[in-house]
């Protein structure tokens, strides 16, 4: 079967805007029983590409070391959830005309960044969420923007396998008042300039402008933060990220036996609303779960001081995160994110690293709360190493990190560090020819199969792969 290149180009651009076609995580060990978990030095497209990974066996008090981090996460953890009025009330739904059904379930991102819990404009409209007339400000990594309040309600989610369509499998609850979009963003504002020319390009073609486009990529985003999260135990699993990656890998154009044939076919029967995904599973603080290999402390912060009229918890944060860059060396704590799709070094560490924000060999569009949006500068720190509780300690060698500076933060380590990661140029983007950028990808490790956040202990729990 002959495939349009944009679909490829399409499935390409996901969460973070980029997708990889190999993976290979190679894992070596030295004559000091230092753990090193890298990739191939090359990236070679075919059909018989495969994902190859090596659990070490060494000591528990051997340091890791990973290699290959690459600048943008490959997806980032998101589960259905649903809004009760008040408990015992049904939840709110809207009928979908094409399912002759209603529907309550929202997809939403478990964001450990967020202090506070956001709901989409849209979806909020449609599911009838009653406001407050209030207004409140939230900063983020675009700047300040203004939200409307919410009126109380439970918010209610389940673990990514859960059947949407199901609300007893809706377990896991929490009262809050959430903040409500004005404005849904647009996937415009955070799209490299190269492929928003590619769109702008083709819409052009059929006669609609840049405005048509902009609306059409409005993305209803809907964000659970640390309300709910600081009161479970959440488990992660990037590991069918991975999986779905090996299909596109091993495309063999034939007619509907090959993987990405499969793949697609899994999309349409299942409504494609957790293929792909990372693995996310639900658990109430009584619930046990097999002890992870690392341990790492968090500390819990309150990001947003003074009262509020919506519902705000504090943010863990990764204490003593230490980084060296040629013979400087710099220690912070630092933001653990779920919700980014890159990791952030404040201004001030920077310079302490003795970095030149004029020759950033890293640019990146970004997209966040805030209106303001617009490149990023990024550098491969030489190391970033993080201490552990119980277990060894992590150290991440040419560390991918973007210069910001939101609310005084030392910096942040989002979900490139923790699951799939890829680095694409989009500065060769060939609009003759878009699947030509492939060539550019350049896919990082999967350093760890299960990432467990526990913030009811105040810990980050670690499995490598």
């Amino acid at each position: 079967m002959k495939r349009s290149p944009l679909l490829f180009l399409t499935v390409a651009v996901c969460a973070a805007g980029f997708a990889a076609n190999r993976v290979t995580p190679v894992v070596t060990s030295s004559s000091v029983g230092v753990i090193r978990v890298g990739e191939e030095s090359s990236c070679v497209a075919g059909a018989d590409a495969r994902l190859a990974f090596a659990p070490p066996h060494v000591a528990a008090s051997s340091p890791i070391v990973i290699h290959g981090v690459q600048p943008y996460a490959l997806d980032q953890p998101r589960v259905p959830a649903c809004l009760q009025p008040s408990e015992g009330e049904p939840p709110l739904s809207v009928h979908v005309e094409e399912l002759g059904s209603r529907v309550f379930a929202i997809d939403a991102f478990l964001d450990t960044g967020s202090s506070r819990v956001t709901l989409s404009q849209n979806d909020s409209r449609a599911l009838g969420v009653l406001l407050t007339g209030e207004v409140v400000e939230d900063l983020g990594i675009g700047g300040k923007e203004a939200f409307e309040v919410a009126a109380s309600c439970v918010l209610r989610a389940a673990s990514s396998s859960a059947n949407s369509m199901d609300v007893r499998q809706f377990m896991f609850a929490v009262h809050c008042s959430p903040q409500v979009r004005r404005r849904d963003p647009s996937m415009m504002q955070g799209m490299p300039f190269g492929l928003r020319d590619l769109f702008a390009g083709h819409m052009s073609d059929l006669d609609m402008g840049e405005n048509n486009l902009d609306e059409m990529l409005r993305t209803s985003i809907n964000i659970i933060g640390m309300p709910f999260i600081e009161r479970h135990v959440v488990v992660l699993d990037p590991r069918p990220v991975v999986s779905a990656l090996n299909a596109l890998a091993n495309e063999s154009g034939g007619e509907g036996n090959d993987p990405l044939d499969q793949l697609l076919e899994e999309m349409e029967t299942s409504g494609g609303q957790q293929l792909g995904r990372m693995k996310v599973d639900l658990l109430t603080p009584a619930q046990s779960y097999p002890q992870p290999r690392i341990s790492i402390p968090l500390k819990l912060v309150d990001m947003d001081p003074g009262n509020l009229p919506v519902t705000k918890a504090h943010v863990p944060f990764i204490p003593g995160v230490s980084l060296q860059h040629g013979g400087a060396r710099c220690q912070g704590d630092f933001l653990l994110d779920t919700g980014g799709g890159i990791s952030l070094l404040s201004p001030s560490l920077a310079r302490q690293l003795g970095l030149d924000l004029s020759r950033a060999p890293l640019t990146a569009q970004v997209q966040g709360v805030g209106a303001g949006h617009g490149g990023l500068k990024g550098f491969w720190i030489d190391a970033l190493t993080i201490t552990s509780q119980t277990g060894p300690s992590v150290t991440f060698t040419k560390a991918p990190m973007f210069v910001a500076d939101i609310a005084g933060i030392a910096g942040s380590m989002g979900m490139n560090f923790f699951g799939p990661s890829v680095f694409m140029d989009l500065g060769q983007l060939d609009m003759s020819n878009p699947t030509a950028i492939l060539g550019s990808l350049r896919p990082g490790p999967l350093p760890f199969r299960r990432i467990i956040i526990d913030t009811p202990r105040k810990r980050l729990g670690l499995d490598p792969v």
